[in-house]
């Protein structure tokens, strides 16, 4: 096939994008279906069908036909890696992130620290005496 007129294409011709499309719907195809095909195979032709979309978008920035598979190519790549940082993002927490200064279940203080606060006699961090700790663990009874 002969490389499709970038001037028709850039004013949307219909019958250049026609051409174009045969002459590129491989390449696209090709390149999601390289990401994706392990993970989400009915993605797929989506992903492709997009590129193509965002690739006219951005015809009027193409300097030569010969750069429009390579584009192509790039966007069907660019595309199908968003959608798997999407969907594995989704998998491993939504995108949620944590401080790493912001006090974490992981990082409280050793439970042999907080016993020796508690047993010390003053009020403890749970606003509880000393007795009473000492009552809530078993090691005194409530009449002595």
């Amino acid at each position: 096939m002969n490389l499709p007129d970038l001037h028709a294409l850039q004013t949307g011709d219909a019958d250049a994008w026609d051409e174009a499309f045969s002459w590129l719907w491989p390449v696209v195809f090709a390149v999601a279906q390289l990401k994706l095909q392990p993970y989400f195979p009915n993605e797929v032709e989506d992903v492709a069908i997009e590129s193509l979309e965002q690739l006219v978008e951005k015809v009027c920035d193409v300097k030569s036909p010969e750069k429009l598979k390579a584009l192509a190519a790039t966007i069907a790549h660019h595309r199908a890696v968003s959608l798997l940082r999407e969907r594995f993002t989704k998998k491993r927490g939504e995108g949620r992130t944590e401080s790493l200064d912001a006090p974490n279940e992981r990082r409280r203080q050793p439970f042999g620290t907080i016993i020796k606060r508690f047993s010390s006699g003053g009020l403890g961090a749970e606003g509880i005496d000393a007795k009473a700790w000492q009552v809530a663990r078993g090691t005194q009874t409530t009449t002595g």
